[in-house]
């Protein structure tokens, strides 16, 4: 069973109201393990690290200040679905839309007083997680009460040493192994034989596995076409920007599922699928390491919005490049990420979707809307919901 880790921080507010034993509390209910925990003051410079997807708003240097006004307490909890279970457990960005029950819901009134943050996606987590902690302050332990939280109690693999063995100084572990003539040394042989057949395997599952995930953004690209079709028919827009999760910052299976959003839909299948090739749209998707990005024009449209030029102007946002020859109608590009810079790629690509919606404004492609005061991204992974 896979775990994964996520980073909720406890905001000023969230010390400051004596909450900190609650909001633990909550996770530890849930069954989550508690991986690592400070409670520190913040300098303005490691804020800005971490909010950096937001120094175009508005209201960055406020958030900075508040945030740096008092002690946090960021965390690492790890468990089955740790993300996405844990923002649902904070609820929704704004009190108001957050239901009972959740820690939102139940503590808070105010946005700019949401008590916690918490990573929004995979790749965003290990970045914050990298970002608040070294290495060595997250803790791997079992949990005796696993058995009791899982069917199958997920199984945590054990880091190996830093260097291997002892070294070339022929420690205690290199007299074991055995030397020259010592007792093991068919083991390295048998290994070395089995080599072969284990990397064809290896290479087989990869394989698999990758078929297996194309196919998988391939359907999510159809049922986002269809969502694009509605959105538009709803709206009256011609053109937008939103974000595909299957493809992981893989470029092949980005280009495939727009492809599957473009496809005309079969009218005699049982699930309605593409639909939205009449529609202009810049696709994103990040990451581990990279956000790549696809734009597509319909040529009715071109007249209006130029993909060559859209992606160049989006790929500034976040100092990325085009990439092969952009034309009218099509043009991808890609960002490359730096942890060290606080850039990462699940971030980068709210600054970038937010970025393609200004490109469609100045073109008056795209509705004004009034800007969210909120310390999240004005425009998320599905920005044509709130149309």
């Amino acid at each position: 069973m896979a775990t994964e880790q996520t980073f909720i921080m406890i905001k000023p507010d969230g010390v400051q109201r004596g909450l900190v034993g609650k909001i633990i509390q909550r996770f530890e209910d849930r069954g989550f393990k508690l991986v690592a925990l400070k409670f520190t003051q913040p300098t303005k410079q490691l804020l800005e690290k971490h909010y950096a997807d937001l120094k175009s708003k508005p209201f960055f240097p406020g958030l900075v200040e508040y945030m740096s006004s008092g002690p946090v307490v960021p965390m690492v909890w790890e468990g089955l679905n740790a993300v996405a279970m844990g923002r649902k457990m904070l609820g929704a960005t704004k009190p108001a839309e957050s239901e009972p029950g959740t820690i939102r819901g139940d503590f808070c009134l105010d946005v700019g007083r949401n008590l916690c943050h918490g990573s929004d996606g995979v790749e965003a987590a290990k970045g914050e997680i990298a970002l608040w902690f070294s290495p060595d302050e997250l803790v791997s332990w079992a949990d005796h009460s696993a058995a009791q939280v899982y069917e199958k109690p997920p199984v945590v693999a054990a880091a190996a040493p830093a260097g291997g063995a002892k070294g070339k100084g022929g420690g205690k572990e290199d007299k074991k192994g055995g030397g020259a003539g010592g007792k093991d040394d068919k083991k390295p042989a048998a290994a070395a034989a089995a080599a072969p057949e284990d990397a064809e395997k290896a290479a087989k599952e990869a394989a698999k596995a990758r078929d297996k995930q194309m196919k998988a953004a391939i359907k999510e690209g159809g049922k986002k076409g269809v969502e694009l079709e509605g959105a538009s028919d709803m709206g009256g827009l011609e053109f937008f920007c939103t974000s595909v999760d299957t493809p992981d910052g893989d470029m092949e299976m980005l280009t495939e599922s727009v492809k599957a959003m473009n496809a005309e839909p079969d009218e005699s299948a049982e699930e309605r699928k593409g639909g939205a090739g009449h529609i202009g749209k810049m696709i994103f998707s990040a990451g581990s390491k990279q956000l790549i990005m696809v734009a597509y024009v319909p040529e009715d449209k071109q007249a209006k919005v130029s993909a060559a030029e859209w992606m160049k102007d989006v790929c500034t946002s976040v100092n990325g490049r085009v990439v092969g020859d952009a034309t009218k109608g099509y043009a991808v590009g890609e960002a490359d990420g730096d942890f060290d810079k606080g850039h990462f790629p699940i971030k980068m690509k709210d600054t970038a979707l937010a970025a393609g919606i200004a490109y469609l404004k100045s073109k008056g492609c795209f509705p004004d809307t009034a800007d969210d005061s909120d310390d999240e991204p004005a425009f998320g992974d599905d920005a044509f919901d709130d149309l």
